[in-house]
């Protein structure tokens, strides 16, 4: 008689749901380590907002350049009268609610180059999360946001 390890032993449907609590686990926990979580207590938002939309753009989240995490491809991102929305694209939004970046809160848009790319930096008020853009979409990103950004909150 064959003896069976420990994954052929369970059932593939286990297997599945087991992947499934872990992608889940993953993407709390990329929340949490983002600053996403944090910045979805004040600034969550359940309607879509009017503005100059980037989809599948790149960009990373986090205190510093360094400790953050990456969203590859995966970021709606508009910017608008109202502010700089902020969405995970597609179903992924277990932890990470779509977010609306008032003008007020956003204390500066800049840019900075890290590892040989240069990101726009856009830093928040009140609070150490900085979303960093990557390019091709962190310029046009700066560029509507020179546009739609009020003088006065500049």
């Amino acid at each position: 008689m064959r003896q069976l390890n420990a994954i052929q032993a369970i059932e593939p449907h286990w297997l599945l749901l087991i992947a499934l609590v872990m992608a889940a686990a993953m993407l709390f926990l990329s929340a949490h380590l983002s600053g996403w979580s944090g910045l979805a207590r004040h600034h969550k938002v359940t309607t879509s907002i009017e503005g100059e939309r980037f989809r599948f753009a790149t960009a990373r989240m986090g205190r510093s350049p360094n400790i953050g995490v990456s969203y590859r491809n995966c970021l709606c991102i508009t910017v608008g009268a109202s502010g700089i929305a902020v969405s995970l694209v597609g179903g992924g939004r277990f932890g990470c609610p779509p977010l609306l970046l008032p003008w007020t809160g956003i204390e500066s848009v800049t840019e900075e180059r890290h590892h040989l790319v240069r990101y726009t930096v856009i830093s928040l008020r009140g609070s150490r999360t900085r979303l960093m853009v990557a390019p091709p979409e962190g310029p046009r990103v700066a560029e509507a946001c020179a546009r739609f950004r009020p003088v006065a909150q500049r």
